[in-house]
């Protein structure tokens, strides 16, 4: 059920894009994206987690790369490549993403893929 809801949001979230993208830039819909997220996700975060920062510089740097390379990188290119590619191209690329996992994860980490994996 959790997968066919993500799913279904996931769909969502792209034709809404692919709709913005032919008014505003990749920035612009970026920094409303987080924006939200931000907005909504916060409040959560206070009701449910002890710690809501980072204690230590390793932390923020984690923290920091986890943003620039997820959001901005990850979703920004998503974002970019919306304006000439449609949403369904673009989802179905979206799908190889567990396969590039598994072969960076044997070429970066030597780990040994299996069938179940």
């Amino acid at each position: 059920m959790a997968a066919i809801v993500s799913a279904i949001f996931l769909s969502a979230y792209l034709l809404i894009i692919e709709k913005l993208r032919t008014k505003f830039s990749p920035a612009t819909i970026q920094l409303w994206i987080c924006a939200i997220a931000a907005l909504v996700i916060f409040p959560i975060l206070l009701f449910t987690q002890a710690q809501v920062f980072p204690s230590t510089v390793s932390g923020w740097l984690w923290v920091i790369s986890l943003a620039l390379i997820c959001q901005v990188l990850g979703h920004g290119l998503l974002t970019y490549s919306l304006a000439t590619f449609s949403s369904v191209v673009v989802s179905l690329v979206h799908l190889l993403e567990p396969v590039f996992s598994g072969i960076f994860a044997l070429v970066i980490f030597s780990e040994k893929l299996t069938g179940s994996n």
